[in-house]
């Protein structure tokens, strides 16, 4: 997001590690920064920096910390996040189905076949592993 975008109050989302977690924007272009002895403050306003307030836990979301982020740090509204982490799942859901479709179709392919315990069906892609005096015998 870009400065311009932020207003005070606003309920965003920050990356976090690998996640993301919800947060409500304090001051857009802050003077704090976090030091190695704490809190401190710098002599002019930086503006690529977010003063936030993180939620520590999102089915109570009122005790929060206090942090400043940077504007890259900031994905996008906590709103738009949610939709698009439905939507990325819904998809990831509907692609593993048809990935079990397809599986369910080798198996039922390579059943048809009636190799036996002579070969063995490579779930993932299809291919089948076959010993070779057995597939000797199916050509005859």
């Amino acid at each position: 997001m870009e400065t311009k975008d932020l207003k005070v109050g606003m309920c965003v989302a920050i990356k976090s590690g690998y996640g993301a977690r919800m947060a409500w924007v304090l001051e857009v272009g802050t003077r704090w920064y976090c030091g190695f002895d704490g809190w401190r403050c710098r002599p002019t306003v930086d503006t690529k920096v977010v003063a936030v307030a993180v939620a520590d836990d999102l089915d109570d979301p009122y005790p929060c910390d206090p942090d400043v982020v940077k504007l890259s740090q900031i994905l996008s509204t906590w709103d738009e996040h949610q939709a698009e982490t439905a939507r990325q799942r819904a998809e990831a859901k509907k692609a593993y189905e048809q990935d079990q479709r397809r599986r369910a179709d080798y198996q039922a392919r390579f059943e048809k076949l009636n190799l036996g315990e002579h070969a063995e069906l490579e779930a993932k892609n299809g291919w089948v592993r076959i010993r070779l005096d057995a597939l000797e015998d199916a050509l005859r």
